[in-house]
């Protein structure tokens, strides 16, 4: 089981392997360390990587490599999700380090595995998406300042989990579904 309970699946634990060593040896010195949902602890870059030059970095990494892997079974899509925080210039990455606020990330995003493959970043001011040209090996920016309309004609949530939700967020589902709420679209 990972840190979430959740039963790992064999991809789990091939994609947390790649994402570990491509977040550590992306260079030397930018990342110190890494949290994934598919391990108990942090772990440092020269651990990872087997290789001291790999002790400092400016940065921490925090992940899911693969966030959805439930999905799989039912050929739904899967992604990765991560983060990026600064660590305190002139100090070693500790777990402190990685339970910074959200809003102290430098950078966040995450890439969606379906039939493109999309890349949504964010570096805190904005969001862009990206989306993968498997011929070429690139990533094209396809959806430029990415924002939330005001309003719309549609909503999502997991319906599954709908009765675990609090009496108030049921209520707002409920009037959506029935178009009662405060946005009059059903």
């Amino acid at each position: 089981d990972n840190v979430q309970g959740e039963v790992q699946q064999k991809l789990d634990v091939v994609c947390n392997a790649i994402m570990l060593k491509q977040f550590c040896g992306c260079s030397k010195g930018v990342i110190a360390a890494v949290a994934s949902e598919e391990e108990d602890a942090p772990r440092s870059c020269d651990v990872v990587m087997g290789d001291s030059a790999f002790a400092h970095g400016e940065y921490v990494a925090v992940f899911d490599p693969i966030d959805g892997s439930k999905n799989i079974d039912s050929s739904l899509p899967v992604g990765t999700v991560f983060g990026i925080y600064k660590c305190v210039p002139g100090t070693d990455a500790d777990e402190k380090t990685f339970l910074q606020k959200g809003n102290e990330m430098v950078a966040a995003g995450y890439c969606l595995y379906s039939a493109t493959t999309i890349l949504v970043l964010t570096m805190g001011s904005g969001v862009d998406g990206f989306t993968l040209d498997p011929d070429k090996g690139n990533f094209y920016l396809t959806h430029e300042d990415i924002r939330i309309p005001a309003a719309g004609p549609i909503y999502s949530f997991n319906e599954a989990n709908f009765h675990d939700f609090s009496s108030p967020v049921r209520r707002y589902l409920d009037a959506l579904k029935e178009g009662s709420s405060s946005t009059r679209v059903r």
